[in-house]
C-alpha cells in the first residue's frame, strides 16, 4: 500500500501532515532497500561506496528534515494530549537519537576504510579507483553496520505508523493537523 493511501482508523484520508510523513518513510524504506542491496551483492567496494556515502548523505539531511517535522511540530502536541505519564512519544525521540548513533557507526566504518585518504573522500572517482585497484570486497563490518541500521530504522517506520500516526487524527482537530502540516513544510 503506497504512504499516501494509508488512512487511520477511519474512512477518511490521512491528514497531509500525517500523509507527508508516511511517504517519507516509503522513501527512507527506498533507500535502506538500496543499501542493503549494495553491501549484500558480491560486488567490489568500489560499486558499493557511492550507495552506502549517498545513504549517509540522506541519513543525515532528510532523515534529519524527518526527524524535525516530526519532533517540532507534531510530537508536542501529541504528547500534550496524550495522558500525563505516557512515554510512547520520548521512547520515539530515544529511536530517533538511537538511528542517529547507528547512522554515525555506520559513518565511522566508512571513514576508517578511507583513513589517511582525505583526497579520496573529496574525490569520488578516486575512491573507486582505489578500490578497484585493491580489488576490495565489502568489509562485514560496513555490512553489518547497514543492516543494523536498517532493522532499527523499519522497526521505528513500524513503530509510528502502528502506535503513532493513528493518534493524530484521533487526538488533534483538523485546524491544528493543518498547521502541523505547514510548519513541516516550513522547514524545508
Amino acid at each position: 500500500m503506497a504512504a499516501d493511501e494509508i488512512a487511520p482508523d477511519t474512512a477518511t484520508e490521512s491528514p497531509a501532515a500525517i500523509a507527508l510523513l508516511l511517504r517519507e518513510h516509503e522513501d527512507g524504506r527506498a533507500r535502506l532497500d538500496a543499501l542493503l542491496r549494495a553491501v549484500d551483492e558480491p560486488q567490489h567496494l568500489a560499486s558499493t561506496a557511492p550507495i552506502v556515502l549517498d545513504a549517509i548523505d540522506y541519513l543525515q539531511s532528510g532523515l534529519e528534515l524527518h526527524i524535525a517535522r516530526e519532533e517540532g511540530p507534531l510530537f508536542p502536541l501529541l504528547k500534550a494530549a496524550m495522558p500525563p505519564g505516557d512515554r510512547l512519544i520520548d521512547e520515539m525521540i530515544a529511536e530517533h537519537d538511537l538511528i542517529r548513533d547507528k547512522r554515525e557507526h555506520l559513518r565511522a566504518i566508512i571513514d576508517d576504510l578511507l583513513s589517511g585518504h582525505d583526497d579520496v573522500r573529496a574525490d569520488l572517482d578516486a575512491l573507486r579507483d582505489l578500490a578497484r585497484a585493491a580489488g576490495t570486497g565489502v568489509p562485514s563490518s560496513l555490512r553489518q553496520a547497514a543492516h543494523d541500521l536498517a532493522q532499527k530504522m523499519r522497526v521505528h517506520f513500524d513503530n509510528e505508523e502502528e502506535l503513532v500516526f493513528p493518534l493524530a487524527p484521533r487526538l488533534l482537530d483538523a485546524e491544528t493537523l493543518a498547521r502541523v502540516y505547514e510548519e513541516m513544510r516550513a522547514l524545508g
